[in-house]
C-alpha cells in the first residue's frame, strides 16, 4: 500500500481539515484562522474533488498585544481584531457546524498551530475544550511527517514557501494570511500523495544528511543481522514501507 502511515492516520475520516493560525507574538493567543475542507472517501487520501467543499477564514479577538513584529508580518492591527475579530467561542461553533457531518481529520504544519490554540483555548467552556481535544486526536502535523522524510541536501527541512518552489507550486494571495498558508498546504498535501515515487527519490538522495532515520536505520541492521542482503532497492523499500 502507498503511504501506510498516512493511510493509518486518515483512512477512518471522509473529510481532510487543513488549518493554519496566527497568534500574538509573546501569549500565542490566536489572533486569526484560516481552514480548508475537502470531502474524501473512506480508506482514501485524496479527496473527491479539487474544489474545496468550504472554507473559512476569520480574526478572533486576543487578550494580549499582537506583537509589532507579528502585527509587521500578518499585516493585522489591534484596530482590526477590535472591530472585525470574533470571539474564539464563536470561531469553535463556526468550525464545528461545518465540520459535524463529517468524520475529520485536521492537517497543520508544524507544532505551533496547537500551542496556539491550546493558550486560546478556554479550558471551563466544554466547547473549546472539546475542539481542542478532538484536534489533537484526530490531527496530523505534516511538517513534522514531511521533515522526517524530506530534507534539503544540508539535511535543513523545507517550509511551505521552499516546498512550493521545489514541486513548481503556484498559490494565490498573501503569505502570513492564514487561508493562503492552509490552501498552500492542501496543494502540497495533494502533490505529495500523488508523486510517492519523486518523495522516495528524494528521500534517498538526501538519506544521509537526514537526522530522522533511526528507526529505519534499526530496520536496515535487523535484516542483515538475519543474515539478509540490503542494498538500494531494498532500503527504497523499508523507505516505502514508512511513508
Amino acid at each position: 500500500m502507498s503511504f501506510p502511515l498516512l493511510h493509518r492516520k486518515l483512512d477512518g475520516s471522509n473529510l481532510l481539515v487543513f488549518l493554519d493560525m496566527e497568534g500574538t507574538e509573546f501569549s500565542h493567543e490566536a489572533i486569526a484562522i484560516g481552514i480548508v475542507g475537502y470531502e474524501k472517501r473512506i480508506g482514501e487520501l485524496l479527496p473527491v474533488s479539487e474544489k474545496p467543499t468550504f472554507t473559512y477564514s476569520s480574526l478572533i479577538k486576543a487578550k494580549n498585544n499582537i506583537g509589532r513584529k507579528v502585527s509587521e508580518l500578518t499585516g493585522i492591527t489591534k484596530e482590526e481584531l477590535k472591530a472585525e475579530g470574533k470571539d474564539y467561542l464563536e470561531v469553535v461553533r463556526d468550525i464545528t457546524t461545518l465540520t459535524r457531518p463529517y468524520s475529520d481529520c485536521t492537517l497543520y504544519f508544524g507544532p505551533l498551530d496547537i500551542k496556539i490554540l491550546s493558550a486560546t483555548t478556554n479550558y471551563a467552556n466544554e466547547m473549546e475544550s472539546n475542539y481542542l481535544r478532538h484536534l489533537k486526536k484526530k490531527s496530523v502535523d505534516f511538517f513534522t511527517y514531511l521533515e522526517e522524510r524530506l530534507v534539503d541536501s544540508k539535511g535543513q527541512p523545507y517550509g511551505i514557501a521552499r516546498l512550493g518552489k521545489k514541486f513548481s507550486l503556484t498559490f494565490e494571495g498573501k503569505q502570513h494570511d492564514p487561508l493562503y498558508d492552509a490552501l498552500a498546504l492542501s496543494n502540497i498535501y495533494f502533490y505529495i500523495v500523488s508523486h510517492e515515487e519523486e518523495l522516495l527519490e528524494d528521500y534517498l538522495k538526501n538519506y544521509l544528511q537526514n537526522p530522522f532515520t533511526e528507526e529505519t536505520n534499526k530496520e536496515v541492521a535487523k535484516r542483515i543481522l538475519e543474515g539478509k542482503t540490503v542494498d538500494k532497492e531494498t532500503l527504497a523499500e523499508i523507505l516505502k514501507e514508512n511513508l
